[in-house]
């Protein structure tokens, strides 16, 4: 989500779009959202889930549902599998429109002035080297998310028939780790292609070294003074 909010908050900087698309936009992603907190509540209407502490797994109860809830972890397992593809190839589409509009818009200005053409052409430059990054990062996200998915449901059963029960508890680590790990991926990447980011983040430790190191000096000279008065 971190990586998808940034990239339509600079939509309109980049292709001039009009406040009542990215108004759209915004209804869109809170479209998602929405989406995203009903499919959670189904979860816990449906089935009830406990971890396992012993083997480190989580163990679903639907019996409450009477059966409906073995169909919603079904539908569920599907959609989980297949949201990360839907999400890059919305984020591919996206791209191509919005390229296609793009030098379309460039071919009507270099019509009408090349002196305009000419002095935006850096600009072009780095507006289409920013959007193989954007790509590169939903690619990155959509795949880190599709192999989670496909880690936490089949390779601690495929592990297990391979190796034995002994592998069940590392599996379930990595499979845990994994997960947690995942949490992580959507501010890292973002971390790791955003030189904005990484800026601020540098002011801020060399701030919060300048504070350190002030701190220390003054930590030093009441000391010094301390022993003078002792002396």
């Amino acid at each position: 989500m971190l990586v998808i909010f940034e990239y339509y908050s600079v939509l309109p900087l980049l292709y001039n779009i009009s406040l009542y698309d990215i108004f759209k936009i915004y209804q869109q992603i809170t479209h998602q959202k929405n989406k995203f907190l009903a499919i959670t509540f189904s979860d816990y209407y449906y089935c009830t889930r406990i971890f396992i502490a012993w083997n480190l797994s989580w163990k679903g109860d639907c019996t409450k549902s009477n059966g409906k809830g073995d169909t919603w972890w079904r539908i569920r397992y599907l959609w989980a599998l297949t949201i990360p593809n839907i999400t890059f190839a919305v984020h591919v589409a996206i791209f191509y429109s919005i390229r296609r509009k793009q030098r379309s818009t460039a071919d009507i200005i270099r019509n009408k002035k090349k002196k305009i053409l000419a002095g935006r052409g850096t600009n072009a430059v780095k507006t289409y080297d920013y959007e193989w990054s954007m790509l590169i990062q939903a690619a990155l996200n959509c795949s880190i998310m599709e192999i989670g998915i496909i880690s936490f449901n089949f390779l601690p059963p495929l592990l297990i028939k391979i190796f034995g029960e002994r592998i069940t508890i590392p599996a379930r680590i990595f499979v845990n780790c994994y997960a947690i790990s995942i949490c992580a991926m959507l501010p890292t990447i973002y971390f790791i292609y955003s030189k904005g980011a990484r800026n601020i983040v540098k002011e801020y430790l060399a701030h919060f070294l300048h504070l350190k190191t002030a701190f220390l000096k003054t930590k030093v000279v009441i000391i010094g003074a301390r022993i003078n008065v002792a002396q």
